[in-house]
């Protein structure tokens, strides 16, 4: 295709076309990706709003389980990524998060000055009057409504073992 194009320009205008001086840079590419980046962000402000969103939000991306050659492989590398520790990772609100997936709540919810609080004890009294005290992932005290992120594929199953059980015993509570 490149040979295709630069064919043509050598036989309309005479010569061979001259690339800009930044394509055999090895930085260059970024820093005019940068320079487009700043220009947009300075003249479109819905640009600028979806940019803030794109680094606030998905600052750090996940590894998408299209890359990894089995089910099994993706499901090594989770459980692996879960067993380095608990919560280690930072969010905008100040919060340490257990994953990506809340780190993109959190972050979320601090954007748009949603009043929250991450996994904050609440007491819930059973029928039979014991009361438990529970960590749920987000509470919201405006509403006084809690809110768990469960780490479930869409049909409901998880790379994590014995994690589809504890989802459930967190709904049942």
């Amino acid at each position: 295709f490149h040979a295709l194009g630069r064919g043509i320009i050598e036989e309309v205008e005479g010569r061979p076309p001259q690339l800009a001086n930044w394509v055999d840079h090895p930085a260059g590419e970024g820093r005019v990706i940068e320079e487009i980046i700043r220009s947009l962000v300075e003249t479109d402000p819905q640009f600028a709003r979806l940019w803030s969103d794109l680094l606030v939000v998905h600052a750090k991306a996940d590894i998408p389980v299209e890359v990894f050659d089995t089910e099994a492989d993706y499901r090594r590398y989770v459980s692996n990524r879960l067993k380095k520790g608990g919560a280690t990772i930072g969010s905008l609100a100040g919060d340490i998060v257990k994953s990506l997936q809340e780190q993109k709540i959190v972050n979320w919810l601090w954007l748009h000055s949603v009043e929250f609080e991450y996994e904050r004890q609440i007491a819930v009294e059973d029928d039979d009057g014991t009361v438990r005290h529970l960590h749920p992932d987000f509470y919201y005290p405006l509403t006084d409504t809690v809110h768990e992120h469960f780490a479930l594929n869409a049909d409901g199953t998880s790379p994590f073992a014995d994690y589809v059980q504890h989802a459930e015993s967190k709904r049942q509570a």
